[in-house]
């Protein structure tokens, strides 16, 4: 698992998965640049493990054709779990697009644009922050934490 980061405040936190050791490091190197926290996985069980040890990232870039357990496998998986299942997932393949029955939030065909990656990703973070900060200011109870002081 590969973390890069950045000094100044991020745009968002991006899980890579893919297990091309080159195209992962581009993809992070790039987003980094960019102004995003990054976290690489080789594959999908490396990334689910991250996943339920981590804090949830605001997007999942996701190679579907990957060894030890690929990125279909990943998603069937991912969307069992509750915790897991509202985080979007930008699929980033050589396979067609009609041939993905993923419900991803969006999908771009290797090889791509680096703009256009980068623009997709500004999109669904943006997307995802803005419901978390909708949700949080309809619910006045999100914000409060239990204590571990008991009042009789």
């Amino acid at each position: 698992m590969l973390t890069f980061s950045q000094t100044a405040p991020s745009k968002g936190s991006v899980l890579v998965v893919d297990d091309d050791p080159d195209i992962r490091r581009l993809i992070c190197e790039g987003l980094t640049a960019a102004g995003y926290q990054v976290v690489a996985a080789r594959h999908g069980r490396e990334a689910l493990d991250h996943l339920r040890a981590s804090a949830l990232p605001d997007l999942i870039v996701l190679d579907l054709v990957m060894p030890v357990m690929d990125g279909w496998e990943f998603r069937r998986q991912q969307v069992a779990e509750p915790s897991l299942a509202t985080i979007p997932v930008l699929i980033l393949t050589v396979v067609e697009a009609p041939l993905m029955p993923t419900g991803a939030a969006a999908y771009l065909r290797k090889p791509f644009e680096f703009p256009r990656l980068i623009n997709i990703v500004g999109i669904l973070c943006q997307q995802r922050r803005g419901a978390a900060a909708a949700l949080a200011a309809e619910d006045p109870l999100q914000n409060i934490r239990p204590s571990s002081t008991v009042l009789h």
